[in-house]
């Protein structure tokens, strides 16, 4: 996957085996196993976590935030296993573009029912 991800993709890569839950229940990147060989749906996608760092010149940019949850086997996305990273800036939690294959494009249905 050569471009940034967007909300409604659906998404694997083998990095996403590199993950481990945080105190609140999402997870970062990390040592410890996580389940692989699923497929994640992109339900966020924001440029946040810049900031500056202690010299006089350094200024980190906003990065490419994903959020995405994995597909159980309804095709639903599972709020229990969800993933955050960047695609883009200087940050630990760094998954390239280069790292995601695209699977799928979804579309968010709503339905309205009136009584």
């Amino acid at each position: 996957m050569k471009r940034l991800c967007e909300v409604g993709d659906v998404v694997t890569s083998n990095r996403f085996m590199l993950w481990r839950p945080s105190k609140n229940g999402v997870y970062h990147l990390s040592s410890g196993p996580h389940p692989v060989g699923n497929e994640w749906l992109v339900v966020n996608v924001a440029q946040t976590g810049g900031g500056t760092g202690h010299g006089p010149h350094d200024v980190y940019p906003d990065g490419h935030e994903v959020t995405v949850q994995m597909l159980n086997y309804g095709n639903q996305p599972d709020p229990g296993f969800t993933l955050q990273f960047y695609q883009t800036g200087c940050f630990t939690n760094l998954v390239a573009p280069e790292e995601i294959t695209l699977v799928r494009t979804l579309k968010k249905q709503v339905t309205t029912v009136w009584g």
